[in-house]
């Protein structure tokens, strides 16, 4: 166990415990990750109608963000069939966007302000 302790300047402290309080808060970057993805989405869904990528919406609470879509089928074009191959566009969405860099980013502007 590590065990750090900083005294001294109480400025100093005051800032680390803000910037704390800001590492904390991950509703601003998964808001702006599940945007990302339901962009993505909406541009790699398939366009017959355009309906999937009218449909395709993203939400975030506290630090889980979830992209869903509405329509009946989303499912079937994300898997296909016994009788239609799958054109999947979430997944490729999701596994396509940098997620790690919008938290690295956020990490360090709560350090940045310090």
């Amino acid at each position: 166990m590590i065990e750090v302790r900083v005294t001294g300047d109480r400025a100093a402290i005051a800032s680390l415990r803000r910037a704390a309080r800001n590492l904390k808060d991950l509703q601003p970057p998964t808001r702006k990750a599940a945007r990302t993805v339901e962009q993505t989405a909406r541009r790699l869904a398939p366009k017959r109608t355009g309906r999937l990528a009218a449909a395709t919406r993203s939400r975030a609470s506290g630090g889980v963000g979830t992209v869903s879509n509405s329509t009946r089928y989303a499912g079937y074009q994300e898997y296909g069939t016994r009788v239609m191959r799958a054109h999947p566009f979430m997944r490729p969405a999701l596994y396509g966007t940098d997620i790690q860099n919008i938290y690295e980013d956020h990490a360090e502007r709560a350090v940045r302000h310090i």
